[in-house]
């Protein structure tokens, strides 16, 4: 059934775009660097660090707007996008070594933030059945890049003598694999199960509660007889909730029903986004 679906095997071409740009940058950052026109090998070594300290910091901040929102395409194609254009304009400022470190950490950044935002796609599109060999076959369609990118990069270089026509070239295929994402996986497709962070829920039950108390106690100041809650009743605690859904905006509303036969029944509603 895995091998059947065309959608597979489009996110293992994807995986390879994305690798082979993450692998270009590994194997060739040193020599593009000596391109640059730094030619000192200490320098060359310590300007080598810069690309990958961004791509660590890039990874955690694309990667956590993208768990936020539960957006996994658009993050990732933008994100291969912006990798694309930092290798393609790279030629075009050869001559300046400020602009050229600077368009090549961005592109390093967004290369290995696509391959961490890749992953959250497969999980989300197979099924628990197929996840184990989908997964499998991706990572191996993908890891073919690590042969196929090395030996493409050499080939443009050695037959242009250029090498920023070959990290353009690379810029295509990131360009290609990004489409592929767009069009061939469908948001609809995409089951995504939302985290909630359970201390944060119970504080937000606890205020909501709160504010529901302090009404009670006013109106039974003013003469009201009202249904008082009893804040610690079992019926609060979040292993015990029944009652709540969710809207087309990703906010989950929790229920609590509440009354006795001399009181019609009310209901609490607590919003946690």
């Amino acid at each position: 059934q895995v091998f059947l679906d065309i959608r597979v095997h489009l996110l293992g071409l994807a995986f390879l775009c994305i690798y082979s740009g993450t692998n270009t940058i590994t194997y060739w950052v040193q020599t593009l660097i000596q391109e640059f026109g730094v030619k000192n090998l200490q320098h060359i070594g310590l300007l080598s660090s810069i690309p990958y300290i961004f791509a660590l910091i890039a990874m955690y901040f694309l990667c956590r707007s993208s768990d936020r929102r539960l957006e996994r395409r658009w993050h990732l194609a933008l994100t291969m996008g912006v990798g694309a254009i930092s290798f393609m304009l790279l030629g075009f400022v050869q001559n300046d070594l400020t602009l050229s470190l600077l368009l090549l950490t961005v592109g390093c950044g967004a290369c290995f933030s696509a391959a961490t935002l890749f992953w959250t796609i497969p999980p989300a599109y197979l099924s628990l059945t197929a996840a184990a060999l989908g997964i499998a076959w991706i990572n191996v369609l993908g890891s073919l890049a690590a042969a196929i990118s090395p030996a493409l990069v050499g080939l443009v270089k050695t037959q242009t003598g250029s090498i920023y026509l070959a990290f353009s070239t690379i810029g295509l295929l990131l360009i290609v694999g990004a489409i592929v994402i767009l069009v061939a996986i469908p948001k609809r497709l995409l089951k995504e199960q939302k985290n909630i962070d359970e201390q944060k829920l119970k504080s937000k039950i606890d205020r909501a509660l709160q504010i529901v108390k302090r009404e009670e106690e006013i109106l039974t100041q003013s003469g009201y007889s009202v249904y008082v809650r009893d804040l610690n009743s079992d019926v609060y605690k979040l292993e015990n909730i029944t009652n709540f859904f969710l809207d087309n905006d990703e906010k989950l509303y929790i229920i609590f029903a509440y009354g006795n036969q001399n009181f019609t029944a009310e209901m609490d509603v607590v919003l946690y986004e």
